[in-house]
């Protein structure tokens, strides 16, 4: 594994991903409970909400609105006849509400199952978060060259993957591995073949004897790019999902 250029150990930023998941799932259903109060704004007679907002003592001897669809007006009669029916109703407008947020959080369960895979990956692969002491960059920029097929966006932006990446991750750590291990055997004979050379018996202008059973070896270049490059990353989904680089820095 080519270690990260970042200071921070994975371990340390490894539990921000699961407060930011519930985060996101907090702000979803703040968005769905402010919208269904909204909705329900526009459907349900405004004199509801008024009344609820009065004091009861206010309410003695008004007419409110009664409390079944079609039911007649009711005529408050003391204050806590005003309490019974500000509790009532607003218990029958939560329950409504708590009906229509859960219709939308039906809606958004694939959404929000992209978006907790997706962090479960970082989880689970400490070395494909950026700015740590694990960040594999090269390992980085292989998965995310596949991963692109599999983007779920939003508005352009990266949610999250719609596959499993895992297997895709295992696959390309274990070929990154085996091409580390080749090019360290092949570094350990280049160094045999140095010191073969440095053995053999040399004239006096440094020439190689011809008696010499075997002739000097050429060592094997050495390889460009064993080592990954820092380029490709996940920041772009890190921002989307609202840990932004800072969080990790």
């Amino acid at each position: 594994m080519v270690p990260g250029a970042g200071g921070l150990d994975a371990t340390a930023v490894i539990p921000q991903f699961a407060v930011a998941t519930e985060k996101i799932e907090e702000r979803v259903t703040q968005s769905f409970q402010a919208a269904a109060m909204e909705e329900l704004r526009g459907k349900v007679d405004p004199k509801y909400f008024e009344a609820i907002q009065q004091h009861p003592y206010r309410l003695v001897g008004q007419k409110v609105p009664g409390l079944t669809p079609g039911a007649p007006d009711i005529t408050i009669r003391d204050s806590q006849e005003a309490k019974d029916w500000q509790e009532a109703t607003s218990q029958l407008l939560k329950e409504e509400a708590d009906s229509i947020v859960k219709e939308r959080q039906r809606e958004i369960a694939p959404l929000m199952g992209v978006i907790q895979d997706s962090v479960q990956l970082f989880q689970n692969n400490p070395d494909l978060i950026p700015n740590t002491k694990q960040f594999n960059p090269e390992l980085a920029k292989r998965v995310m060259g596949i991963a692109e097929a599999y983007q779920y966006k939003i508005n352009g932006k990266l949610i999250g993957f719609q596959t499993n990446l895992q297997p895709i991750i295992n696959s390309i750590r274990a070929d990154l591995a085996s091409s580390q291990a080749q090019g360290q055997s092949v570094q350990a004979r280049q160094e045999q073949q140095r010191q073969q050379a440095q053995g053999q018996t040399r004239n006096q202008t440094g020439q190689f004897t011809t008696d010499q059973a075997t002739g000097p070896q050429a060592g094997i270049p050495s390889k460009s790019g064993m080592s990954g490059e820092e380029e490709d990353d996940y920041s772009v989904f890190l921002n989307a999902m609202g840990v932004p680089p800072n969080l990790i820095l």
